[in-house]
């Protein structure tokens, strides 16, 4: 039984990891998207076509792109409601994308839990983003799980 849980576990891990590198990828390709005009899935296939990255990872990070594409005006309108002083299209892009991919995985996914959704986009925002990047996604998240699943609200 102890091996069982041992293999679960390291799956677990290995899918939180493929998950996390997708979440940075798919953060990359909405930025190369704004900058250069080309459309997500011609870079996406660029990327697969280049090799070196794992299948599973492009193809997570597929699904959160396709995702965001299709619930675009929704996940937008949640960043505008929970941070109305911030227009859209002000936001720094790399802070966009960390928090449309996180909106996505919250409101429409099915298997993320809207507190590690947070903490991932906090991540990528730290790591990728400005110095005031983390804060201001994790105000913006904060702000739409308070609204949205007060169950998994933070503590105050």
């Amino acid at each position: 039984m102890a091996d069982s849980s041992r293999s679960i576990s390291r799956h677990r891990r290995q899918r939180n990891a493929r998950r996390h590198q997708a979440r940075i990828l798919a953060m990359q390709i909405l930025y190369e998207a704004e900058m250069t005009g080309h459309s997500t899935s011609e870079i996406l296939v660029r990327t697969r076509n280049q090799g070196g990255t794992p299948d599973e990872t492009l193809d997570y990070a597929n699904e959160l792109l396709t995702g965001i594409r299709a619930r675009i005006n929704d996940i937008d309108a949640e960043i505008e409601t929970a941070a109305p002083q911030y227009p859209i299209e002000n936001i720094a892009p790399i802070d966009r994308a960390a928090l449309q991919i996180a909106l996505f995985e919250i409101l429409f996914g099915e298997d993320v839990p809207p507190r590690a959704a947070v903490n991932e986009a906090v991540g990528i925002a730290q790591d990728y983003g400005g110095d005031a990047s983390a804060r201001f996604v994790n105000g913006v998240l904060g702000n739409v799980i308070d609204r949205r699943h007060p169950e998994s609200s933070r503590k105050r």
